[in-house]
């Protein structure tokens, strides 16, 4: 969690930062359910809805989960136009839509949307974490 003055502090109170990840997630229940995993691992998260000012977030995070669903390509070039704006931050795809198709199919995903990897949907909580702590910081 956010302190008052915006700094980030580990849970233990250590004042180490901690990372931030940004979540684009349209599904309020499902960003609820990432905002608590990453919670309780000790991540912040800073949940977007309204992209007007989404590079400027972005910029501020370590990281970014974005869900990319197939049938939207206003999705998946939003996630794109991202990758380019802030090449320095990792971004991890989300998907239901690539259950099956295999990781051939997750890696040229990543490749199109610029994202170092894709967390296939559903997925649990151990799943988040390992896919957040498998991009350097």
């Amino acid at each position: 969690m956010n302190t008052p003055n915006n700094e980030m502090t580990a849970p233990d109170g250590s004042g180490s930062a901690r990372r931030r990840v940004l979540v684009l997630e349209s599904d309020r229940l499902i960003r609820a359910l990432i905002v608590e995993w990453l919670g309780m691992a000790g991540t912040d998260a800073l949940c977007v809805v309204d992209l007007t000012d989404l590079k400027a977030q972005a910029r501020a995070c370590d990281l970014v989960l974005a869900d990319v669903p197939a049938p939207y390509r206003a999705a998946r070039r939003t996630v794109m136009q991202l990758a380019q704006a802030i090449p320095h931050t990792p971004i991890i795809a989300m998907s239901a839509d690539i259950t099956a198709m295999g990781q051939a199919a997750r890696d040229a995903l990543a490749r199109e949307l610029g994202a170092c990897a894709v967390l296939v949907k559903p997925f649990n909580q151990q799943a988040l974490i390992s896919a957040i702590h498998s991009v350097p910081t």
